[in-house]
């Protein structure tokens, strides 16, 4: 079964009436609408379904995604009920994310407030491991259902939060709150993925093999030569008749350099002008993540939960440290 029939199937276990149920979808940024998506299309059928896109500080503005969201699904920027039976959130962080802070009001404290049953599926997946500072974040405190991608993860976030509330005097099991049924981002790409190719896409990569460049977050702030990297794998593929680089940087990146590494901004959008101006390779800042994943033929990655989506393509994935290192393409 997928992540959304055995989520949607857990619930029915908690609402056995036929009513339709009040059902809300929080998902401030389009690109991680792909971590709900799955859930929302079994929910649409037989609930009340209603999609937000809250605002969110992103850099030095404060905007939304709703206009980016997929073309069927509509959305607004905010809740119309006062109390609802479910919502979906898929940002566990509240007020530790310090580079697009959602308003309070969005936050998971706020949010189980607002409803019987609040149900986290974090935008991010990783079967192997998750750190301990995300499993004692909000979203997983205060959920009342929260989903991870492997028993292995489960096992983990259920020890990290019976020691957290043993510490304070209360012991608790919390195997009947989180359950390893997966990720909807596995779901989707097990279906059939249908879009249409930009004709300036088109024209740049002709008849060579696409390279998805996948440049995340974390190692970025943590390498400050990871925009050397980048700068790098852009150059030694410009010219190449037998491939072109599709790079997709994190949707948040600009915003994270902004807020964290401002003495590197103007270096990286340097680089993202380069790219556009030149044509030598693609762009992609779409919310479209999975576009990139079925046109690629291969990926350079550094460390990122893509990882564990682009596995399941079956084609080959070269590290962007290793490569670097070693400058060559394994397949």
């Amino acid at each position: 079964m997928t992540c959304a029939e055995l989520t949607i199937n857990k619930l029915k276990e908690k609402y056995t009436d036929d009513r339709k149920l009040d059902v809300a979808f929080i998902c401030y940024n389009a690109s991680m609408w792909d971590s709900l998506e799955s859930v929302y299309l079994l929910a649409e059928e037989m609930w009340n379904v209603e999609v937000v896109c809250p605002f969110y500080m992103s850099g030095k503005s404060i905007k939304s995604d709703v206009y980016d969201m997929p073309s069927g699904v509509r959305c607004s920027t905010a809740l119309v009920k006062e109390h609802y039976d479910i919502i979906f959130n898929n940002n566990p962080y509240d007020d530790r994310n310090l580079v697009t802070r959602l308003q309070t009001d969005y936050w998971n404290t706020s949010l189980a407030e607002k409803c019987d049953t609040l149900v986290m599926i974090p935008y991010f997946c990783n079967p192997n491991e998750v750190e301990e500072n995300i499993v004692l974040s909000n979203g997983y405190l205060v959920a009342d259902l929260v989903i991870v991608d492997s028993e292995k993860v489960r096992e983990y976030c259920c020890d990290v939060l019976h020691k957290f509330f043993l510490e304070r005097g209360r012991d608790l099991d919390f195997h009947e709150k989180i359950f390893a049924f997966g990720s909807p981002k596995y779901d989707k790409i097990d279906n059939d993925i249908f879009f249409e190719l930009p004709k300036e896409w088109n024209d740049i990569i002709a008849d060579r093999k696409v390279i998805l460049l996948n440049t995340s977050l974390k190692p970025f702030l943590q390498n400050p030569n990871k925009i050397n990297d980048i700068r790098y794998v852009l150059n030694r593929f410009k010219n190449n008749s037998e491939y072109v680089v599709l790079w997709r940087p994190h949707p948040l990146m600009i915003s994270t350099i902004e807020n964290l590494r401002p003495n590197q901004i103007n270096d990286y959008l340097d680089i993202v002008e380069w790219v556009k101006e030149t044509k030598c390779a693609i762009y992609d800042d779409s919310s479209d993540l999975y576009r990139a994943i079925v046109l690629s033929d291969l990926m350079i990655s550094d460390e990122s939960s893509l990882i564990y989506i682009y596995e399941k393509t079956n084609k080959p994935i070269n590290m962007l440290d290793d490569f670097i290192k070693e400058k060559n393409l394994k397949f």
